[in-house]
C-alpha cells in the first residue's frame, strides 16, 4: 500500500532482457540503507520487488504482464524514476491510498503554464476515463494527484502541478505524446465490482422468476 507521495528519485542504469521479462537496474543514494532484499517498492507507480542490491544500486524483475500493462517496458537508460516505499502502520496518510496496481496508460496531450503551476492534460481510455470525477483522486506515474478538469467529449482530464511536485518528480521530463501509468481510485474500483456483481445476481433472479411465472402460465393454459 502506498500514498502516491514521491519521496525519492532514482535513475535507470540498465535493462537486461531475460525469459521472465526485463530486469531493471537503477540507482538511488537515498534508499541505500532503507531497503532490503524482498522489499516492495513503487517504481513510477508500479509495485515491484527488490531482488538484488549492490550498495545504492537495486534490481527488480518486471514480468511480461507488467511490461504489457505499464510503461516499465518502454523506459530507456538514464530515465528518472519516481520511487516510493510502502506504508507502515502508523505512517501519515498524506496523499491517497494506492495499491501499485496499474489500471492502464494515459497519454499527455497538452501542457499549460498557470503562474508558477502547470496544467497537464491527459487522454485516457474510455474504461478509465469513466472512473474519473472532478476533484477526485488519481495516480499518474505513482504521483497522487487530483483531477482538476474533465473533457467528456475527448476523454481527457487535467491535473494541476505545483512547483514542488514538478521539480521532485519525473513530470517535468514529459513531452506531449508520452504515456504515464494510471491507477484510478481503488475504492471506486471495488465498489464498481460489487455493484456489477449485485446487478448480475439481480438479473439472474429476475430471469428465474420470469421463467417460473411463464412456466406456471403455460401449465395453466394447457390445463
Amino acid at each position: 500500500m502506498f500514498t502516491g507521495l514521491i519521496r525519492h528519485q532514482g535513475k535507470l542504469l540498465q535493462r537486461n532482457s531475460n525469459l521472465q521479462g526485463v530486469e531493471l537496474v537503477f540507482s538511488c543514494v537515498d534508499l541505500k540503507d532503507k531497503l532490503k532484499l524482498g522489499d516492495s517498492l513503487a517504481i513510477n507507480g508500479v509495485c515491484q520487488t527488490i531482488t538484488k542490491m549492490e550498495g545504492d544500486i537495486f534490481y527488480v524483475q518486471a514480468v511480461w504482464v507488467t511490461l504489457e500493462k505499464t510503461t516499465l517496458g518502454k523506459l530507456i537508460t538514464e530515465s528518472n524514476l519516481n520511487l516510493e516505499r510502502p506504508l507502515c502502520l502508523g505512517d501519515s496518510l498524506d496523499g491517497h491510498l494506492c495499491l501499485g496496481h496499474v489500471n492502464g496508460l494515459a497519454c499527455l496531450t497538452k501542457k499549460e503554464s498557470l503562474g508558477e503551476n502547470r496544467l497537464l492534460w491527459f487522454k485516457l481510455p474510455e474504461n478509465l476515463f469513466k472512473k474519473c470525477v472532478a476533484e477526485g483522486p488519481i495516480s499518474l506515474d505513482g504521483i497522487a494527484l487530483t483531477v482538476a478538469y474533465i473533457k467528456n467529449d475527448s476523454h481527457e482530464i487535467a491535473v494541476s502541478i505545483i512547483p514542488f511536485t514538478w521539480e521532485h518528480t519525473n513530470l517535468h521530463q514529459l513531452a506531449v505524446g508520452d504515456e504515464v501509468n494510471v491507477e484510478t481510485d481503488f475504492f471506486y474500483n471495488y465498489a464498481q465490482q460489487i455493484l456489477e456483481s449485485m446487478e448480475q445476481k439481480l438479473e439472474q433472479k429476475l430471469e428465474q422468476k420470469l421463467e417460473q411465472k411463464l412456466g406456471r402460465k403455460l401449465r395453466e393454459w394447457h390445463e
